[in-house]
């Protein structure tokens, strides 16, 4: 987390010259320019490179609308560099140049800036014309306009933090039109990316919630059936055990012989074992399953689908 400039940081890239009258002044007067109560603040404010199609409005402090053409940059970059129609731009930005505002290099001569789009604190970015996931450095994804993609109206918002408030709902839409504003048919339906770390090497789709919803009831159910099944399986075992150890063959010398001590004490107690462990874990493994099954897949429950959100 990176720390807070001071008043003294700012006075350090004002104008020399002023920044020499502010020295002179007494604390009582600095505290004048010091921002206090929404007075006017001593701070940097940096020099644009305007282009001759742009309008600047500039606030009192570092906050610009730019209105002109498409520029992420210097006024040779974006489509707005070259000749082509209907590329309009207009730029909400605050902070030039973030925490490299100056006015003045070290030799008095005045320090320029063009857009960042890396650099600059915050910014909105209305575009008739732009490269946009090219200009602001994004992965494509699946559903950008990126390198060798023809421009299209886009609009961008960039901040360390960015809020979407809502006092009803909020949409996610895409592909309300037949055409594109540059005109051709928008066909193809893109979806939505939500991409995080500006890393889509492992982009997955999302998961539809009723889908999976049905997908794991049919799984509780044929656990319930296959554990069902191994249940009789472990009584039936039971009863040919006890068959077993009984079991006695035929002798010549002595009619029949007894039962196979060895076996007989096995079987016995492997018949314990799974009377009094086996056995009684099966059904509480059945019944588990059937708790799971409500306790996740039922609206009542701890339900595994949002009440409120949606996807297609």
């Amino acid at each position: 987390m990176g720390k807070n400039r001071s008043q003294k940081d700012d006075q350090k890239n004002l104008n020399k010259s002023f920044s020499e009258k502010m020295g002179e002044l007494s604390e009582g007067s600095r505290v004048k320019y010091s921002g206090l109560g929404g007075q006017k603040k001593v701070e940097p404010m940096p020099n644009f490179v305007q282009a001759s199609c742009e309008k600047v409005i500039k606030g009192s402090t570092n906050s610009w609308i730019v209105m002109g053409r498409d520029r992420p940059g210097t006024r040779f970059s974006g489509v707005g560099a070259g000749v082509d129609s209907h590329a309009s731009l207009i730029d909400v930005c605050v902070g030039r140049a973030s925490k490299d505002a100056a006015v003045e290099d070290e030799n008095g001569e005045p320090i320029y800036f063009n857009n960042d789009l890396k650099s600059d604190a915050a910014r909105i970015y209305i575009a008739q014309k732009t490269s946009i996931d090219k200009n602001f450095g994004l992965v494509p994804g699946r559903v950008g306009n990126y390198n060798g993609q023809l421009s299209r109206s886009a609009i961008a918002l960039k901040a360390d933090n960015i809020r979407l408030v809502a006092r009803h709902g909020i949409k996610l839409v895409t592909r309300t039109d037949d055409e594109y504003s540059t005109g051709g048919s928008s066909s193809e339906v893109r979806g939505i990316d939500l991409i995080a770390g500006n890393d889509d090497s492992d982009l997955q789709p999302m998961v539809k919630g009723r889908n999976l919803r049905d997908l794991l009831k049919i799984m509780c159910e044929d656990l319930r059936t296959v554990t069902g099944a191994f249940h009789k399986f472990t009584i039936a075992q039971l009863k040919i055990n006890k068959i077993l150890a009984a079991h006695t063959h035929l002798d010549p010398a002595t009619s029949t012989t007894g039962p196979s001590i060895e076996s007989a004490v096995v079987l016995s107690l492997d018949s314990l074992e799974r009377s009094i462990v086996d056995i009684p874990n099966q059904i509480i493994d059945i019944v588990n399953k059937v708790v799971s099954d409500i306790e996740f897949l039922k609206p009542s429950g701890r339900y595994i689908l949002s009440g409120k959100n949606n996807l297609n």
